[in-house]
């Protein structure tokens, strides 16, 4: 039979582990916009060099799901933030 130390332990712990977990997935959702800029840029100057000779639909289809995909990664890294400050409150 575990001790209420031994289970109070136990509890602390995980905690620690989400809290480690959800630190880890802010910083990598923190990189998006700045690889989403990046793959934008390559895209633009690879119009450039090709003669321009690329569809608009296409281009604006690009950079949509671009725009989506950054808007994604911001809700998700609002929501693991607000889970984020509940964990770090509930411990005190």
């Amino acid at each position: 039979m575990k001790t209420t130390e031994d289970v109070d332990g136990i509890i602390y712990l995980q905690k620690n582990e989400r809290i480690a977990k959800l630190e880890r997935k802010i910083k990598r959702l923190s990189y998006m916009p700045a690889f989403s800029f990046f793959c934008m840029l390559t895209y633009i100057g690879f119009v450039h060099f090709s003669g321009g000779d690329v569809s608009w639909v296409l281009t604006s289809i690009f950079f949509a799901g671009f725009i989506a995909g950054i808007s994604q990664a911001a809700m998700s890294k609002a929501d693991l933030l607000n889970e984020l400050s509940e964990l770090k409150l509930r411990g005190r």
